[in-house]
């Protein structure tokens, strides 16, 4: 059954919502939660089953999926994966059971914006849910696309490619190869790949055949990623690179395999150096008595002090990527996301009981050019 029905939303909302939810009455209250703000025209399609909404999401364009997971056709996990390899650029906002955070909170990490608890959410809570799993989406997919572009101008530097047959004899091998490893061509065809190139290991020790990536591809025709490997050259010094090994065959045959490779020397010295820079800037930080944190556009987070991770009581890992309103109380969570830049007192229950008068402090942040990055914030104690 399909329903659709239009209400009114703020501004910086969805427009077109579809709504998963084969209980009637939760529809009806996702409803009413929604109906109560002034603002553009919100349009809400309501189906009950899975099978229904992935065949609307290939034909209409919505901006978030209000998605219950207990349907009459999927359940749990099975619901997620299923709307997110039909519509994966669409938001996902999971509906879950009462008091079911756990399962909310694993939706999330396989791939939802964000979750509500159903009959615990106000109005007001469901539509900052909305406008969060938005902007979530949006970076998300600007740092795919990216990612994308990154590939297609690595490929595009001059990697080295080197073919052998099904036995690991080299049969080819492209001028980038030659250069890298200074090798003639005439003397490279027909040697042994791995003792040739993969030899050895990083750490220097000789590398045994089964722990070689080409051989093993050879072996079960799988492709395969392999980081921070060592190539040796002919005159005996060696480089770090990345390879990317290919299966070659025809109708089935394995007929041999593809190493694609490059130097990334460069890189690890940058991302050396990156390194110590970054924690030089972290140590700084975490001399900061205040709670420092800082977010991405869409309010989740990216790095804290050492303060903050006291205050929340979690280590910094466990914190980076989730949104700010699942680490701290509301109110303070609001002031900062939702706030002037500046600094705002509020009152604050910690997770633990206790409420205390903070200072929440907020500016944006942007990149070297200008864009829009984020915001720093502060949790400090308000000063008369």
């Amino acid at each position: 059954m399909v329903e659709a029905g239009q209400i009114k939303l703020g501004l910086g909302m969805a427009r077109e919502v579809l709504l998963v939810e084969d209980n009637p009455g939760d529809a009806i209250l996702v409803r009413a939660l929604l109906s109560g703000e002034r603002g553009r025209a919100l349009e809400i399609t309501h189906v009950e089953r899975l099978r229904e909404a992935v065949a609307l999401v290939k034909q209409r364009a919505y901006d978030v999926v209000l998605l219950d997971l207990s349907l009459p056709d999927s359940d749990g996990r099975k619901t997620l994966d299923g709307m997110l390899a039909a519509a994966p650029e669409l938001p996902v906002v999971v509906l879950t059971g009462h008091d079911d955070d756990e399962a909310g909170l694993a939706a999330v990490q396989a791939g939802a914006q964000d979750y509500i608890v159903k009959g615990s959410a106000d109005g007001a809570l469901l539509r900052r849910a909305i406008h969060y799993a938005q902007e979530r989406k949006r970076a998300e997919l600007t740092i795919r696309r990216l990612h994308r572009q990154n590939e297609l101008v690595l490929r595009s530097l001059g990697e080295g490619v080197v073919g052998c047959d099904g036995l690991g004899a080299v049969t080819f091998a492209n001028a980038a190869a030659l250069e890298l490893t200074r090798f003639a061509h005439d003397d490279l065809i027909g040697r042994d790949l791995h003792d040739t190139f993969l030899a050895f290991a990083v750490d220097g020790k000789p590398r045994s055949r089964a722990d070689d990536p080409v051989l093993a591809t050879l072996s079960d025709g799988r492709a395969r990623k392999s980081e921070g490997e060592l190539v040796w050259r002919r005159d005996g010094t060696s480089f770090p690179v990345d390879l990317i090994i290919t299966p070659m065959g025809d109708d089935g045959v394995r007929a041999g395999a593809v190493m694609t490779f490059h130097d990334i020397t460069a890189r690890q010295r940058a991302h050396g150096a990156l390194k110590d820079q970054l924690e030089f800037q972290q140590q700084i930080l975490d001399a900061i008595p205040d709670a420092v944190f800082y977010t991405d556009t869409g309010g989740a987070l990216v790095g804290c002090n050492r303060a903050f991770e006291e205050l929340i009581g979690q280590p910094r890992a466990a914190m980076v990527g989730q949104g700010l309103w699942l680490l701290l109380p509301s109110v303070a969570a609001d002031e900062f996301l939702m706030g002037a830049p500046g600094r705002q007192t509020v009152e604050m229950t910690g997770r633990h009981g206790g409420t205390r008068t903070v200072g929440i402090s907020r500016s944006p942040y942007s990149t070297a050019d200008g864009i829009r990055a984020g915001m720093v914030g502060t949790v400090s104690a308000s000063v008369p």
